[in-house]
């Protein structure tokens, strides 16, 4: 392997490199006002700019080849963390199953929050990328050709289910499936083991590769029985509504003392998801749907009891009246006491 072919490769491994590029604020919309720091993380002559087309460039229709070697029905890796890739294709479908932690992955306007267990299927030719930004999380690949699939699913075939629908192309076809959870230890095991084969490269073997597909098969099969409620991209919506009904419900039981962070923590996601979760579904920050929530639990109190002005602000986790009261004014227009007497 050249230098230079060894210095592009350090992207692939070296997740403290693209962990520095994710925390500086290096993205695809701003690279190339980075070029002096890039070089310096990419010395070799060529090195940055053939990191720049892979991982900060739009991407363009990624083959299945690129995977796959000869007689291989499926391939499966783990995404790599903290890669800023933007949008791309593929001829094949891809299936996500998020081992550990959470991931995101966004399919045209659709934004699927995966959490521990759950799982989204991708259609061919569907833009998409996916964002993995936790130490802890571990999102796993499959790539399944379209090809393959009859090979790979004989008993999935066989029967009338939600998967072979999607694969087929059965009615109105949708983008992509996702299941909110599917919390089969057995799902897991089988996801762990299929990884292991191939991080260990024995999907080299040829019986192996046969046992491996029998897995994958039954992996669908268990998924099937353990009865996820898998959706389409019409859910979507009302997925990332039950997830901001969830914030809007934590912040009610938490308004004294409440950050980002520990909703964050509360939804297993990071406060960067949360935060572009609450922006995208309100149009508020998350300070300013905080104080909005403080704000009206206040003014209920105001009309509903006999509570001081400094009890109440204590209670909605704003200490100090004079903090207190401009708070309130910009959003209710007058003063505390002004509308407890409007109100009573």
């Amino acid at each position: 392997m050249s230098s230079q072919e060894s210095d592009y490769q350090r992207i692939r491994t070296d997740e403290p490199l693209r962990k520095y590029l994710y925390e500086h604020h290096i993205t695809p919309d701003n690279y190339l006002m980075h070029e002096a720091e890039l070089r310096r993380l990419f010395p070799e002559p060529g090195a940055w700019e053939r990191f720049a087309d892979e991982y900060m460039t739009p991407g363009t229709l990624i083959s299945w080849r690129k995977f796959m070697e000869e007689g291989q029905r499926f391939d499966v890796f783990p995404h790599p963390r903290y890669i800023q890739q933007d949008f791309h294709l593929h001829d094949f479908f891809e299936m996500k199953y998020q081992l550990a932690g959470s991931g995101t992955v966004f399919v045209d306007s659709h934004t699927l929050f995966l959490r521990e267990s759950e799982i989204c299927v991708i259609a061919p030719y569907v833009p998409h990328r996916n964002e993995v930004y936790t130490d802890d999380a571990v999102m796993v690949n499959f790539v399944l050709p379209l090809d393959c699939l009859a090979e790979l699913f004989p008993r999935l075939s066989g029967f009338p289910n939600g998967f072979r629908a999607f694969f087929r192309g059965e009615g109105p076809r949708s983008r992509f499936l996702h299941a909110e959870t599917t919390g089969s230890e057995a799902v897991r095991q089988i996801v762990s083991d299929i990884l292991a084969c191939f991080a260990g490269g024995r999907q080299h073997d040829p019986l192996r590769r046969l046992c491996m597909e029998s897995d994958l098969e039954k992996l669908f099969l268990l998924l099937l029985e353990s009865g996820p409620d898998f959706h389409g991209e019409e859910s979507a919506v009302v997925t990332r509504d039950r997830m901001m009904a969830r914030v809007v419900d934590y912040l009610r039981e938490h308004l004294e003392e409440v950050s980002l962070a520990d909703v964050a923590g509360m939804l297993h996601f990071t406060p960067a998801y949360v935060s572009r979760l609450i922006r995208r579904q309100t149009g508020f920050t998350f300070q300013m749907l905080l104080l909005t929530m403080r704000m009206e639990a206040a003014a209920r109190q105001l009309r509903e009891t006999d509570l001081s002005v400094d009890q109440i602000a204590a209670g909605v986790g704003l200490t100090g009246r004079t903090n207190f009261y401009e708070k309130f004014r910009s959003i209710y227009g007058v003063s505390p006491g002004a509308f407890r007497k409007m109100v009573h």
